[in-house]
């Protein structure tokens, strides 16, 4: 997002984003999922409510980078892990142990030491960050309860409903000077989005969800913070290193927990 021109309408942008994603999850889905268009009508209104929940956070998560550093964006979202130790205890059946609930403070810890409520240049990316992983948070709990019942396919019709409930909006911004970032949108959403959900739709099939948000959780700040350093040239600041790190070492410790439980 962050190669793309800032100038660029926001809602245009992520709409392109999530039907690269559907039209890549359109071609892979049903060739590795072979009841990928066995649903029923419940199923669609599932998926709907969760595709609506995956558009406010996608574009959320899409418009606070165009207002704060990659770094402040991606650590600050991160912290949709807390979400999910309250919601999978409530829905899920899902209950965390001591040492979850350790790690989830030591995250409030982490983002109170970022402060992304302090007044500055990058006050407005850091609240969206922050509504990005509150729902965020929902969304991925969300999805674990679907895929409890059903199958990677799932995420073909989240990311159709998604663009769906985009697209007015997106036609009402209209798509001036889409053209100039279009490859770095196509990329966004293709591989970002579709393929990277692809994966994590699966993962959430085979592990708790806590675990595969905390591995989530880990990998994706790291990678996303040394792309914007070799790429776009950003640097991190020290309070949103320490911050940051805080809240990654939180889902390390779930993962790290949850592995030795199950040798």
């Amino acid at each position: 997002m962050k190669l793309t021109d800032n100038n660029l309408p926001a809602m245009s942008v992520n709409f392109l984003r999530l039907l690269f994603a559907f039209l890549i999850t359109l071609i892979v889905c049903p060739i590795i999922d072979k009841n990928t268009f066995k649903v029923t009508k419940k199923d669609l209104g599932l998926y709907a409510v969760i595709g609506l929940i995956f558009g406010i956070a996608a574009t959320l998560h899409a418009t606070a980078y165009f207002f704060a550093p990659i770094s402040n964006v991606i650590l600050i979202t991160s912290s949709y892990f807390i979400i999910i130790i309250l919601l999978d205890s409530l829905f899920l059946k899902e209950h965390p142990k001591k040492i979850t609930i350790v790690a989830g403070l030591m995250g409030l810890l982490g983002i109170s030491v970022i402060n992304p409520f302090q007044a500055g240049s990058y006050l407005i990316g850091n609240v969206l960050a922050l509504f990005t992983a509150l729902f965020a948070g929902i969304l991925y709990t969300m999805m674990r309860y679907a895929d409890k019942n059903h199958s990677i396919g799932d995420i073909m019709w989240i990311f159709l409903f998604a663009t769906l409930f985009l697209s007015p909006f997106a036609f009402v911004s209209g798509f001036t000077g889409i053209s100039s970032s279009l490859i770095w949108i196509f990329l966004s959403g293709s591989l970002s989005l579709g393929i990277a959900y692809l994966f994590f739709t699966y993962a959430l099939q085979k592990v708790k969800v806590v675990l595969a948000s905390a591995v989530n959780m880990a990998l994706n700040p790291l990678l996303s913070i040394i792309f914007g350093i070799l790429l776009v040239g950003e640097l991190i600041t020290l309070k949103v290193a320490v911050g940051g790190s805080i809240i990654i070492a939180s889902g390390l410790i779930i993962k790290t927990r949850t592995a030795l439980m199950e040798n």
